[in-house]
C-alpha cells in the first residue's frame, strides 16, 4: 500500500542534476510553494520518476501519515499553477481515477467530486 506516498509534479519542479539528493529537493519546494518547513527526518525516501534531468516527478515516502496530510491539506487550499502535489495510487487505481475524471468532465451531474484519500477512491 502507498499509504505514506505523494507525488510532486508540474513545470516548477527543477531538472535534477547528477547526485541530486531528492529529499532536499522536496523540502525546498514544499518551502517555497506551501510554507511548510520539513525535516530530513520526515522523509523516508524521494525519488525522481522518469529521465531524472528533466523536471519529472517526485514520489515522496514519508516516515509519518501525518506528515503527508498536512502537505495534501496545504497544496489542496494554497492552488499554485503548476504545482501539483497528489496521492500516490497504484496503476490500476490512477486508471480509474482517470476514467471517472474523463466521465465527470463530460457529465457532470452524475458524479460531483472525486478524491482518494490514502490510496482509496472516493
Amino acid at each position: 500500500m502507498q499509504k505514506n506516498q505523494i507525488l510532486i509534479s508540474g513545470h516548477v519542479i527543477p531538472a535534477g542534476p547528477i547526485g541530486e539528493n531528492v529529499s532536499q529537493t522536496a523540502i525546498k519546494l514544499f518551502k517555497d510553494h506551501l510554507k511548510i518547513n520539513i525535516k530530513l527526518a520526515d522523509i523516508v525516501t524521494a525519488l525522481r520518476i522518469g529521465n531524472s534531468t528533466t523536471n519529472s516527478n517526485i514520489l515522496v515516502k514519508f516516515l509519518q501519515n501525518e506528515v503527508k496530510q498536512d502537505i495534501l491539506k496545504a497544496a489542496k487550499t494554497s492552488r499554485i499553477e503548476g504545482f501539483v502535489i497528489s496521492d500516490s495510487l497504484t496503476p490500476r487505481n490512477q486508471v480509474i481515477m482517470k476514467t471517472l475524471r474523463t466521465i465527470q468532465s463530460h457529465n457532470k451531474p452524475k458524479i460531483l467530486s472525486i478524491s482518494s484519500r490514502n490510496g482509496i477512491i472516493n
